[in-house]
């Protein structure tokens, strides 16, 4: 991330404004001002830039670094993973992810109160100091690629194992904030991953100097009235929100299927089942899938889909799961519940439609859908899955009335260092 400082000369003539002041920066509704001074330690910028806005005649500081950093306000986040799938499967997978936290910690006003990390999920007490969610979800979405990056390398796995969403709530006062630190510092002894008061590893307590996470905007938000809170909540062991399990109370397994759709059709401004626009259908489809688990002919009935373009939309609905959740074709399939004659002919179909929507090439699109394509052993490439694929190239050439050469052209086939005759083999099997 570049570093700026956005040091503002707006002396625009005529205007009879003074020049902001020499180290500042001018207040832009229109901009995100919590990238002004570009890192951040403990949530704020150890040498910020003053952020200031034209007051009268003259300027009155705001802010340092992110606008209205003087106050952090405070949320409990959740990442949960998707049901039956550890997310941080090994202590090696939580012990990355927190390496994750720390590597974007640097680059959003954010301060970290309280985290741990559990085997299918994780949860956090975080400040922000541009005082809202924005910083917060941008934080978290950074650390969450770059860990799936590594366990899809390390697991063997294709997509993202989380939730789409983290789960963030706001906390209004000193001590809700400090009962939530506890709760989360709690999670590893409630869900049985940890000796009630024996040390745990993935978590904020007993961390050390090189943690992750500081108190410092608590501290400085909520005084001794907060410390004083913070002490009584790790004192008490006998309310019942300390032994709660935020895994069954934040996100239980799958949502019921009216809710599913309800909430769906809310987050995607559908407000009738009616009105719903064809493109969107599939989208919807596969969300309220993922969050139901509910099979795709119920999901159909439900949202009085017609026979006819049932099979167009379990196709769309199919490449809504890879494109968007990152599901292979066979994980998508199992998901959706599908009862189908001939799979191979509905994975040719999904193929065809992927390069056509995407343009993407073959080998592309069968590593997004979960298929073996080709391994390079020994320095000669080996190919698997011909069959299929010059099935595919068949297929497009017959029903387009395309020569098989601009179809192989089309599919991304090349020759390669490897393989300097690929092109003409494949046109050979079309014969």
């Amino acid at each position: 991330m570049s570093r700026r400082t956005d040091r503002i000369n707006s002396n625009v003539r005529g205007t009879g404004y003074a020049v902001p002041p020499q180290g500042s920066a001018l207040y832009d509704p229109n901009r995100d001002m919590s990238y002004v001074n570009g890192t951040f330690v403990n949530g704020q910028q150890p040498d910020a830039v003053s952020i200031v806005r034209r007051s009268g005649r003259g300027f009155e500081e705001i802010g340092v670094g992110a606008y209205n950093s003087d106050v952090a306000k405070f949320y409990r986040v959740a990442l949960m993973g998707k049901a039956g799938q550890p997310v941080f499967p090994t202590a090696g997978a939580k012990n990355y992810f927190i390496k994750c936290i720390a590597g974007a910690l640097p680059y959003y006003p954010v301060e970290i109160q309280s985290y741990s990390v559990l085997n299918n999920s994780a949860y956090f007490v975080a400040a922000s100091f541009d005082q809202t969610e924005i910083s917060l979800r941008r934080f978290f979405a950074l650390a969450m690629t770059t860990y799936i990056g590594y366990y899809n390398e390390v697991f063997d796995h294709s997509g993202s194992p989380f939730r789409s969403r983290p789960l963030i709530k706001r906390l209004k006062d000193a001590a809700e904030t400090a009962e939530q630190i506890v709760v989360v510092e709690r999670q590893p002894a409630v869900r049985g991953e940890a000796r009630q008061g024996g040390k745990y590893p993935f978590c904020s307590v007993g961390e050390g100097e090189k943690g992750i996470s500081s108190r410092t905007a608590f501290s400085a938000a909520f005084g001794a009235e907060g410390q004083s809170a913070l002490k009584e909540a790790q004192s008490d062991v006998v309310r019942p929100v300390f032994s709660a399990d935020l895994a069954s109370m934040l996100c239980p397994s799958f949502d019921k299927l009216n809710d599913a759709i309800e909430n769906t059709l809310i987050d995607f401004g559908c407000f009738t089942k009616k009105k719903i626009p064809n493109d969107v259908m599939p989208k919807i489809i596969a969300e309220v899938n993922e969050r139901s688990a509910a099979p795709f002919d119920k999901i159909c009935k439900k949202l009085a889909v017609s026979g006819r373009v049932k099979y167009v939309l379990m196709l769309k609905t199919i490449q809504e799961l890879i494109i968007g959740a990152k599901r292979t074709f066979d994980y998508a399939c199992e998901a959706l519940q599908l009862d189908i004659y001939d799979k191979r002919s509905l994975a040719i179909d999904t193929i065809i439609d992927l390069s056509d929507r995407l343009g993407y090439s073959v080998d592309q699109i069968f590593a997004m859908m979960g298929f073996a394509y080709c391994a390079v052993v020994g320095g000669k490439v080996e190919y698997y899955n011909d069959a299929l694929v010059v099935e595919i190239i068949r297929f497009i050439a017959r029903s387009r009335r395309q020569p098989v050469e601009s179809v192989i052209d089309s599919l991304g086939i090349r020759d390669s260092f490897e393989d300097p005759n690929r092109v003409k083999t494949i046109a050979a099997y079309c014969r």
